[in-house]
């Protein structure tokens, strides 16, 4: 029997001037568990789903950088996921 592959990284993606840590973990081929940190040490936690050709961003209570960067975290995710 063959064990399922554990899949996990973290990219470094800019918002703005700024770098944010994303932590990525594969929990099927549709569906991430991710996390980051803002800059005064508060974690939040959401999923990215795959959704038709892109992710989407899935979570509650996150904060409005986090939202606005969308794009840049699904392109960044788009990315990884084509050399895994």
């Amino acid at each position: 029997m063959c064990a399922a592959r554990n899949i996990q990284f973290t990219l470094l993606i800019r918002f703005g001037k700024q770098l944010r840590e994303f932590n990525f973990r594969q929990r099927s081929p549709q569906l991430f568990d991710t996390d980051t940190v803002d800059s005064n040490g508060n974690r939040y936690y959401f999923k990215m789903v795959q959704s038709g050709d892109g992710w989407a961003i899935e979570g509650r209570d996150l904060p409005a950088w986090i939202s606005a960067g969308e794009a840049a975290i699904c392109e960044a995710l788009q990315n990884k996921i084509q050399v895994i």
